[in-house]
């Protein structure tokens, strides 16, 4: 019978499955887990598993934490990541032990920036696995927008922020050239933009600004004073000008310096060239040994309990990499404690 605007269809033998039906919380996300379908609720999660008959059955596996927006759910490797409402979540197999599934908190090293998400507009945030790095951007402090970004190394297991960089979605393709790209949709400009674009450093011809902090160094003795003497920088692939601030005690203007691509002998720093190649595949000409691998020494002559490290630079197409950071210090005496901290 051909159907006209008084027809009706019913689709039969349909069925629906009920996730702790009136628990108060609505289904925030669905994902895949090998064999298993996995729902996420605003503050707990399931597993769904079907039989061989398409029975299904469902199991509670965090009856807690849920996941805060589906668009941050993301496969990593044999894991799951999701953004839930107290951080980074991943969802796998308890180890060493079989078919037992857990929820694990992955941002704990970084608690004070997920602490900080928008939580009233968290369902924004969105997410994608690229390239061994878990990618998240989601609304900071009082932004109502995708406005922060954290990435996440798999290959070395740590995080890092990256800023201003206003993502609401991503997409990943394999062009033309048989390479696969990243693009993110902007709130900021409306465009969708090519993301992490090979031999680019800059945001469409702006610089980008690039900082990077060692840990404080205390040298063994936090309580007593050093002569800090000198600090080695081990460089590589250096572009453009590098910025060096040597914070001791928590003062940045300690000590302040600039390394060059260039590295002439006027920059005031000591020179030292590797003979041999370092974490390289071949020792490649004695040109690209000086701009690939080389150490310079910075004279500090100052005094402090601990000193600390800032490298940055914001410049377009400039980069840097700093592949050591040693520091020459002898400590002063006990007695060189500071007397009106000494309690009698």
């Amino acid at each position: 019978t051909n159907p006209d605007n008084t027809s009706k269809y019913i689709i039969g033998a349909g069925n629906t499955l009920d996730i702790a039906k009136d628990d108060g919380q609505k289904i925030t996300g669905l994902g895949k887990f090998e064999d298993r379908l996995i729902v996420f609720k605003e503050r707990s999660s399931y597993q769904v598993v079907f039989d061989a008959s398409g029975v299904p059955a469902v199991a509670l596996v965090n009856g807690s934490v849920g996941c805060a927006s589906h668009r941050t759910i993301e496969a990593v490797e044999n894991d799951l990541f999701y953004l839930a409402n107290d951080g980074v979540r991943t969802f796998g197999y308890v180890a060493n032990i079989p078919n037992v599934i857990r929820t694990n908190k992955l941002s704990s090293k970084i608690e004070s920036i997920v602490s900080n998400i928008n939580q009233a507009y968290a369902d924004n945030a969105a997410a994608i696995y690229h390239d061994n790095k878990y990618i998240l951007s989601f609304p900071y402090g009082a932004s109502t927008t995708n406005n922060r970004m954290v990435v996440f190394q798999l290959l070395y297991g740590c995080w890092t922020q990256w800023g201003d960089i206003q993502a609401n979605c991503f997409n990943q393709f394999i062009d033309t050239d048989s390479k696969e790209k990243l693009y993110f949709g902007s709130d900021n400009s409306g465009y969708t933009v090519e993301f992490l674009k090979d031999g680019v450093y800059n945001d469409s011809g702006t610089a980008i600004n690039a900082y990077w902090y060692s840990k404080q160094y205390a040298l063994n003795t936090f309580s007593i004073r050093k002569k800090i003497k000198f600090a080695d920088i081990q460089m590589r692939a250096l572009t453009g000008i590098l910025s060096l601030d040597f914070i001791v005690d928590g003062v940045s203007n300690a000590k302040s310096t600039s390394l060059s691509s260039t590295f002439s002998n006027s920059d005031g720093l000591r020179s030292f060239m590797f003979r041999e190649p370092l974490l390289r595949a071949s020792l490649g000409s004695t040109a690209e040994l000086v701009a690939t691998d080389d150490i310079r020494r910075v004279k500090l002559l100052t005094k402090g309990i601990n000193i600390q490290l800032k490298a940055s630079n914001n410049r377009a197409d400039e980069n840097f990499a700093i592949m050591g950071f040693a520091i020459g210090a002898k400590p002063m005496s006990v007695n060189t404690f500071e007397p009106s901290k000494v309690i009698y």
